[in-house]
C-alpha cells in the first residue's frame, strides 16, 4: 500500500516531532479506527499521548491528510 502525505500532513508531523513512519505504524497498528463520510480516524497511544490520524483510502494508497495529539 503507497501512503501519499499532503502538505498539510508533513508540516503537522515536523510541527509536533513526530516521524512518517510513526504515522504509517499508528494507521497500521491503530488502537481504534473511526469513520466519518468518507474519511478514517486513526487514534494510537505513542509516547506520551496519543495521537489521531486522520486519512482516506484509495484502491492503492492511504491519504494521511493531518495528524494531531489528543
Amino acid at each position: 500500500m503507497n501512503h501519499i502525505f499532503t502538505n498539510h500532513a508533513k508540516d503537522r508531523i515536523n510541527k509536533r516531532n513526530l516521524t512518517e513512519l510513526e504515522v504509517i505504524e499508528s494507521i497500521e497498528h491503530a488502537d481504534k479506527i473511526l469513520t466519518r463520510q468518507d474519511k478514517y480516524y486513526a487514534q494510537k497511544l505513542i509516547r506520551e499521548g496519543k495521537i489521531e490520524v486522520v486519512f482516506e483510502k484509495g484502491e492503492n494508497y492511504i491519504k494521511i491528510i493531518t495528524v494531531y495529539w489528543i
